[in-house]
């Protein structure tokens, strides 16, 4: 599969009071691969990770055929990438095992909550070179 890019990201901010999080919505573009034969689609998968290079990553959300997924964040720094993937090349009805593209561009995300105000958050968002 090709590299995907993010090529889009959309922050829709929504604060939840007791837990001073926000909710972030990732946007992307399809897989260069098309949307892949009706039995076995491409999907996708959304990281999160601790550090820029991504080594240290969270299980990774998996969004199915949708082209974006909108996650709760807390405040911090967190770094998301997203992969493509499907069950691989299918013979006599077998998979031959998952096959994943390379991880996109990795967006840098940081969110500032204030303290007893998380209406106020701020997010903002860096690609990671």
């Amino acid at each position: 599969m090709k590299n995907l890019i993010f090529a889009t990201l959309l922050l829709l901010i929504c604060a939840a009071m007791a837990e001073a999080q926000v909710s972030v919505t990732f946007v992307w573009d399809a897989s260069a691969d098309g949307p892949g034969p009706a039995d076995n689609p491409i999907k996708y998968r959304l990281y999160k990770c601790t550090d820029a290079a991504c080594t240290q990553c969270a299980t990774p959300i998996d969004v199915g055929p949708a082209l974006e997924s909108t996650q709760p964040t807390a405040a911090g720094i967190t770094y998301w990438y997203v992969t493509a993937y499907n069950n691989g090349i299918i013979a006599d009805g077998v998979p031959s095992g998952i096959q994943e593209s390379e991880k996109s561009n990795i967006v840098k995300l940081v969110v500032t909550v204030p303290p007893g105000n998380p209406r106020n958050a701020k997010v903002r968002t860096y690609s990671v070179p």
